[in-house]
């Protein structure tokens, strides 16, 4: 008969234990034993009638491991018992576990134990690597989206973009969205960036989606920054190489097409402008770039260009993310009306960095040492307080960390939490968007984010019965 092990100290949390674990043992057929220290199992286990006896899963008091290496510790027990090991831990604020997500256990669970909680954990950690319907907590059947997240550290920034240490991979003009207190505005609290290139240490991208409040809290930041950098080098765009354009302004004001004109014009060469007027809706127009308040779909791009030129898309409402990444299909940049001049300069040369200016363009650029954090689209299909079932084209390695966070109307209420993925398809359960369906388990979760996970549980209800 296959073993369940505890290791606790404390009377409460054995009673608690037995209490929890009853059920689950009973249902798979397992023998739950006690213990008071880890010395007191090894001895017991050292016994001849006990070497063979098979181990699955050892509950663990922290208190129990060297302070030095606790990892090592932790991974020299599972080697020497062949079994998984569930760690078991008092919060305690002014002592957190440092880098708790790199232990080499199946989850944390804390104390005082939620006993549903202790269950479920137990339960799923038995079921490694296989997809596990939750029995002890509810699940819920949903279409809805949570957002990965992934800390960079910001390393320059200019008013019109930034640096990025290389740390995840990102793709060359692919639209993405960060979270940094620097980009509040209202409830919001972040921006959208395309990498444009890259070093073999840094990325470097340029600010894609520019409400006037944050492009004015950026300046603010290069402006009273000691840390200028002296001599800021921007690469710009690697596709567009172009040192001669065609560009078309379309605005529903003449006054704004005649002044974006006359900027453009003064501070480049080599440029020359069309205007609505000189559109042939029976011919197609070859153009570099167009600096426009229309909102263009594919059809009209199609039909009026022969090649998809560069839109600069000046917009004066905002819309939700769904929408801002369906227009980033078309759109490269988004600046609120009306147009700042100073960053239209300036990003135009990112864009264009062939171009010839007719002065320098000064680009400040001061030093930025902070995490920033990368946020991705997690389309979800079940939900629970234990485990989250998900489809994504990502396909994720067995026992990876993922942090992870619910999306919130206040943006500063965000908060980011461990996740260890749990199950992997080996195929595409979707196979003409290419998605793998995927399990991730909850990990290390305090009362403070299970009360997260249940409010946005409540939340998603609600909007579900409207």
């Amino acid at each position: 008969m296959p073993y369940l092990i505890a290791i606790e100290s404390d009377p409460k949390s054995h009673k608690e234990i037995k209490e929890s674990w009853a059920e689950v043992s009973k249902e798979l057929g397992h023998e739950v034993l006690l213990f008071r220290s880890l010395t007191e199992f090894a001895t017991e286990f050292a016994k001849p009638d006990n070497i063979n006896k098979v181990l699955l899963l050892i509950l663990l008091n922290i208190d129990e491991l060297n302070k030095v290496d606790p990892a090592k510790h932790i991974q020299e027990i599972k080697t020497k018992y062949k079994c998984e090991i569930l760690l078991s831990i008092f919060e305690d604020p002014l002592k957190p576990v440092k880098k708790s997500q790199e232990l080499p256990v199946r989850n944390i669970i804390y104390k005082p134990f939620d006993l549903t909680i202790l269950k479920e954990h137990t339960r799923i950690a038995l079921f490694h690597g296989q997809r596990v319907r939750t029995q002890f907590v509810h699940s819920t059947q949903v279409n809805a989206e949570i957002e990965a997240i992934k800390k960079f550290k910001i390393t320059q920034i200019a008013e019109f973009g930034c640096k990025i240490e290389k740390k995840y991979t990102l793709e060359k003009n692919r639209a993405y969205k960060f979270y940094h207190p620097l980009f509040s505005n209202k409830k919001q609290q972040n921006i959208w960036a395309r990498m444009v290139s890259e070093t073999d240490t840094e990325y470097e991208l340029f600010f894609c989606y520019m409400p006037t409040v944050v492009l004015s809290q950026i300046r603010r930041k290069v402006a009273t920054s000691t840390a200028k950098v002296k001599y800021p080098i921007w690469t710009g765009s690697e596709v567009n190489d172009q040192f001669q354009l065609k560009v078309l302004l379309q605005f529903s004001d003449e006054p704004t097409v005649k002044s974006i004109e006359d900027l453009l014009g003064r501070n480049f060469k080599n440029i020359t402008f069309l205007t609505s007027k000189d559109i042939d809706p029976k011919q197609k127009m070859t153009i570099d770039a167009v600096i426009t308040d229309v909102e263009y779909d594919a059809k009209l791009l199609e039909n009026q260009f022969s090649k998809p030129p560069v839109i600069i898309h000046a917009y004066e409402k905002d819309i939700s993310r769904a929408e801002l990444v369906a227009r980033f299909e078309i759109e490269s940049i988004r600046i609120e009306k009306p147009v700042d001049k100073a960053f239209l300069v300036k990003i135009f040369k990112i864009l264009f960095p062939a171009l010839l200016g007719r002065e320098e363009i000064q680009r400040l650029t001061v030093v930025m040492n902070e995490s920033i954090s990368l946020s991705e689209v997690i389309k979800i299909q079940e939900f629970s307080e234990a485990a989250i079932l998900f489809s994504s084209t990502i396909k994720y390695d067995l026992d990876q960390m993922v942090e992870i966070a619910m999306p919130q109307e206040d943006e500063a209420n965000l908060h980011e939490m461990n996740a260890k993925i749990h199950f992997v398809a080996p195929n595409f359960n979707n196979e003409k968007e290419k998605l793998f369906q995927q399990q991730f388990v909850l990990f290390g979760m305090k009362d403070e984010y299970l009360k997260i996970i249940r409010l946005w549980a409540l939340q998603k209800y609600i909007e579900r019965k409207k």
